[in-house]
């Protein structure tokens, strides 16, 4: 049976005592008429929008639960006790949800669930925050990491303005140590091109980030995919000694065959299959030099075999080890296309190193797009 305002109500004040160590302020009918209260900013002029903006940010200052400043306390808590205020908002006023400014309490549900390694819901709220900040016309023109959730995504610990953020430690730290980790792994095997997480910030993510949600949803596949992969690899060290389920492995691996494949379609792309998309892209684009790829294929497919195995990828990979650095990684993303696409029913072959093999063919396959399409 669904709760009612007040008995939701109660749950939330329970948690706000709990959890910010203060009594719940005022009565539950000034908490209702304070959130009311809040000035329509829809087509209202830059005065009122401003005061409206504050009006918001005071009132989740006062009934928000807030996070630990450094270190981790009790995510899972504070993450169900944010979801549980913006329902009891909705069911007040879901026409005034939509209206006010929650930049801050999304900012707050993307650094928990950051602490508890939900990546995706981390980067589903650290969006949804960025989609509230830029609501406001200073940071959608200023296009800079002028609030917290700007910064995370443009790989940044600090504001524009040079002031550290809370909980940078915790959540844009670790994307920019990963991320610096993988561009430092890139640029070692790929022996040509270098590039740099500047490059990747002022060519590729700015783009995306101050364009529209759905070319960030281009970002936060990006780095959903590059934070889970140590989790991955820590479930396939911890797994049982009998194995066991690899759906989350082939999950992973087919986000990331299909972020590629979305990476080709935003530059222009046609064609039902990933190498169909290459190869539309190679006729027009000096940039994306694959010059083998036609090669590569011919044989395995005159001869009409177009399912491969998981298998077949690591062995193909390997194969071409002394090949073009890009074909042998699209060779290897184009069969894990294929496989994880279609089904879960594979051999079970996921050992580390084989899902480090695995994993690298399509991050290298990834940035190799990026770099040849954004960066050049």
């Amino acid at each position: 049976m669904e709760e009612n305002i007040s008995e939701k109500l109660t749950r939330y004040k329970k948690d706000f005592v709990k959890l910010k160590s203060l009594v719940f302020p005022r009565s539950d009918e000034q908490f209702m008429l304070n959130y009311k209260n809040i000035p329509d900013r829809v087509n209202a002029d830059e005065e009122t929008e401003k005061i409206a903006n504050k009006k918001a940010n005071d009132f989740f200052e006062m009934y928000g639960i807030g996070n630990a400043k450094t270190g981790i306390d009790r995510p899972f808590e504070r993450m169900e006790a944010y979801e549980l205020l913006f329902d009891i908002l909705i069911t007040i006023d879901a026409k005034q949800f939509k209206n006010i400014h929650k930049g801050t309490p999304y900012y707050f549900l993307g650094w928990t669930t950051f602490q508890l390694r939900d990546f995706p819901k981390a980067m589903f709220y650290m969006d949804a925050a960025v989609n509230e900040d830029l609501k406001i016309p200073y940071h959608k023109n200023k296009k800079k990491a002028t609030t917290p959730a700007l910064a995370s995504f443009l790989l940044s610990t600090s504001l524009e303005s040079g002031i550290p953020i809370s909980g940078s430690e915790v959540f844009h730290s670790k994307l920019i140590e990963i991320f610096e980790q993988t561009i430092k792994e890139y640029n070692q095997n790929n022996g040509k091109s270098k590039i740099t997480i500047e490059d990747f910030r002022n060519k590729f993510i700015e783009i995306l980030l101050f364009s529209d949600p759905e070319q960030r949803t281009l970002l936060t596949a990006l780095y959903t995919f590059l934070l889970e992969y140590p989790e991955k690899g820590k479930q396939i060290k911890l797994r049982s000694d009998t194995g066991g389920s690899i759906q989350p492995f082939i999950n992973h691996l087919f986000d990331g065959a299909r972020l590629l494949e979305s990476l080709l379609e935003k530059k222009g792309a046609n064609g039902t299959s990933l190498k169909r998309k290459i190869d539309d892209l190679r006729k027009r684009s000096s940039n994306l030099s694959v010059t083998s790829f036609d090669i590569l294929f011919k044989k395995d497919f005159t001869k009409g075999k177009w399912s491969y195995t998981l298998a077949e990828a690591k062995q193909k990979y390997i194969e071409l080890s002394n090949d073009n650095f890009q074909d042998q990684n699209f060779a290897c993303a184009y069969i894990i296309r294929n496989t994880t696409g279609h089904s879960l029913l594979w051999a079970d072959l996921f050992d580390e190193e084989t899902y480090r093999i695995l994993y690298n063919s399509l991050v290298y396959a990834i940035f190799w797009t990026i770099d040849r399409l954004w960066l050049h």
